[in-house]
C-alpha cells in the first residue's frame, strides 16, 4: 500500500538521519592519526568505523594507551573543525577522548604515586587520595583541567573559569552542567541583544 510505502520512508529517513548524526560525533572526535585509520570507509558507515577503531584498541597496551592520551591533550576549543561549537560541544569531545583512554585501562586500576604541593595536597584534587586514587579519576580530571586551560582563550572564558574553580567541582558531570548553563547565559545574550537590535530599529521609523 502507498500508505505503508510512505511511512516506511519516513522511517529509513530518520535512521539515516540518526546514522550520519552518529557518525558526524565520531568524526568530531578523532584527530589525524583516527581518521587515517577509517580514511576507506564510508563516511556514514558508523559500524565500520567503530569496528576499525575498536580492533585497533583491542591490545589495550602501552602504545595505545599513549594515542588515546595524545588524542585528548589535542582537543582544543574552537578549532578550524569545531569553530562554532558551543562550549557543551566541546565537553562532549572532552569526553569522548577521556572515556577512550579510561576504556583502555585494565579496570579497577590505581595510582601508586602522584606528585604533592608544598603545602601537602594532591596536585588534583584534594584529599581524594585518602579515598584510593584511581586511573579513571586521574583521566578524568586530566580532561576537566583540558577544558579549564582552554576555557581561558578569551576573556568571557577566562571569567568562566575563574567561576567554576572558585564554587569547586567534584565530577566530569558537574562540570558539564556549567558549561551547559554558560552556553544558556550566550544565546540569552544574543537573542537580548537581537532584541534590542531589532525595537532600535523600528523606533526609528
Amino acid at each position: 500500500p502507498v500508505g505503508s510505502d510512505a511511512a516506511h520512508l519516513q522511517l529509513q529517513d530518520k535512521h539515516d538521519e540518526r546514522k550520519s548524526k552518529i557518525a558526524a560525533e565520531i568524526h568530531a572526535t578523532l584527530d589525524e592519526g583516527h581518521q587515517a585509520l577509517i580514511e576507506k570507509l564510508d563516511v556514514d558507515d558508523v559500524a565500520g568505523i567503530w569496528k576499525a577503531l575498536t580492533s585497533h584498541y583491542e591490545t589495550k597496551d602501552v602504545g595505545t594507551r599513549f594515542f588515546a592520551a595524545q588524542s585528548l591533550f589535542a582537543v582544543r576549543l574552537r578549532d578550524d573543525e569545531h569553530a562554532d561549537e558551543t562550549l557543551m560541544e566541546y565537553g562532549a569531545r572532552v569526553v569522548a577522548a577521556v572515556n577512550l583512554w579510561k576504556s583502555l585501562i585494565p579496570q579497577g586500576a590505581t595510582v601508586s604515586a602522584c606528585g604533592y604541593t608544598k603545602d601537602g595536597t594532591s596536585m588534583h584534587t584534594a584529599g581524594v587520595l585518602d579515598k584510593g586514587y584511581t586511573a579513571d579519576m586521574v583521566i578524568e580530571e586530566m580532561g576537566i583541567s583540558i577544558i579549564l586551560v582552554n576555557l581561558g582563550t578569551t576573556p568571557a572564558g577566562e571569567h568562566l573559569r575563574r567561576t567554576i574553580l572558585h564554587m569547586g567541582v567534584k565530577s566530569m558531570e558537574e562540570f558539564l552542567k556549567h558549561l551547559a548553563q554558560a552556553d544558556t547565559m550566550d544565546k540569552n545574550t544574543i537573542i537580548s541583544d537581537i532584541v534590542g537590535t531589532t525595537t532600535s530599529s523600528q523606533s526609528a521609523f
